[in-house]
Formats: C-alpha cells, structure tokens, sequence
C-alpha cells in the first residue's frame, strides 16, 4: 500500500485533448499518517462520471486534518459544445465548543 506524502496535483484534460491542466489537489502531512493539510482543491466522487455537471470543494486542512474556515463548492455546467459556465456555492465550518457543526449554504442553479 502506498502511502500519500507531499504535494499531490490532481491532472485532467478535456476529451480528445494532449493538453492537460491542473484542476486539483494539496499537500499531505510528511508523518506519513495521509492527513490533508494547508489549502486543497477536491473534486466531487462524481466529477469524472458525470462530464456535464462537475463540482470541486475549495477550502483548507488545519495540521490535525480537519476542514476548517470557508469552503466555496464551484460548479461547473458545460453545454453540448463543451462551453462551461462556472457557478458558485458555500460550506462554512463552524467550531462550537468542541464540536464541529457544519453550516450548509446551496443555490439552486
């Protein structure tokens, strides 16, 4: 089993395309334990299934691996052309006592 250290980048090019971009990813603890850590960009477990809808979760890691401050959730719709069009939503992460609680904020597009 491999385990995840350092900076990872998350890759993806747009169909029948050489070229690839940078669309995701962060950096993981040097501990070897695979906590996140610092600012990530992760993709939806459906954004590689459902090419006309993607959503990626933009935020950041504390040191201890837990999601932490605001977290925007861009969305991006492409129409038969393969034109997209970005939108944009929010997760805030709130810390009450010591309990996390998760504050949801969603437009309906």
């Amino acid at each position: 089993m491999s385990v995840k250290v350092g900076r990872w980048d998350i890759m993806y090019s747009h169909l029948n395309k050489k070229e690839y971009k940078q669309i995701g990813g962060g950096s993981y603890n040097q501990e070897g334990n695979q906590k996140k850590i610092g600012k990530w960009i992760e993709l939806d477990e459906g954004f590689y299934y459902n090419y006309y809808n993607q959503i990626t979760y933009n935020g950041e890691y504390n040191m201890n691996g837990k999601k932490v401050g605001k977290w925007d959730i861009l969305y991006i719709m492409y129409d038969r052309w393969g034109i997209g069009q970005y939108k944009q939503m929010q997760i805030l992460n709130k810390l009450k006592g010591r309990k996390q609680i998760q504050i949801q904020c969603w437009w309906i597009l």
